[in-house]
């Protein structure tokens, strides 16, 4: 998978709820007194996604090594995207923390409601494109070669219109691999 340009070698990226969880539980904890170190060791531990697991663990072990939070988050860019670090870092110089915790939490929330509702908006227009490739599809390899024996029993002469669609037809009967 592809993360900025360079390849995270089979690292997959962490999905918004769980950096939504994570931001969330930082806020609460951080925003209740709980040092840093215990509110990461905390999550670490009742976090289910096991590589999430594994860098929430690489965050303490680093913050543990004399690291700041934000440096230790730029280690691990297939989780934290560098507006993460950077807001992370101004809390950290600024001492405000908690509320960019809490900006970064509605961030992602709003993220992932446009998302959700982007793919409901996309889904119905899919459904019915679908749909009109399966009424082609009917039409050009059953309806109309059926109507072609029917069409040329009646000994008149086709219209263009007509004589294009059994054309068409033919191609998708012949072709149809390829369509």
């Amino acid at each position: 998978r592809k993360v900025e340009g360079k390849f995270s070698f089979g690292m997959k990226k962490i999905k918004r709820p769980d950096l939504i969880t994570f931001f969330f539980n930082l806020e609460q904890l951080t925003g209740a007194g709980v040092p840093l170190l215990e509110c990461l060791a905390d999550l670490r531990d009742s976090m289910e996604e096991p590589v999430f697991r594994e860098i929430i663990a690489n965050l303490v072990k680093s913050i543990e090594g004399g690291k700041k939070l934000s440096e230790a988050m730029a280690l691990h860019p297939n989780a934290f995207d560098k507006i993460f670090i950077s807001l992370t870092h101004a809390g950290e110089e600024s001492g405000r923390l908690v509320e960019v915790f809490k900006h970064l939490t509605e961030s992602i929330k709003w993220q992932d409601e446009l998302a959700a509702q982007t793919k409901k908006l996309v889904m119905y227009p899919a459904f019915l494109l679908v749909v009109v490739v399966l009424v082609t599809l009917f039409m050009m390899l059953y309806l109309v070669p059926k109507m072609v024996a029917f069409l040329k029993n009646m000994g008149q002469e086709l219209p263009l219109h007509t004589q294009v669609l059994i054309a068409t037809s033919n191609f998708f009967v012949n072709y149809w691999y390829l369509v």
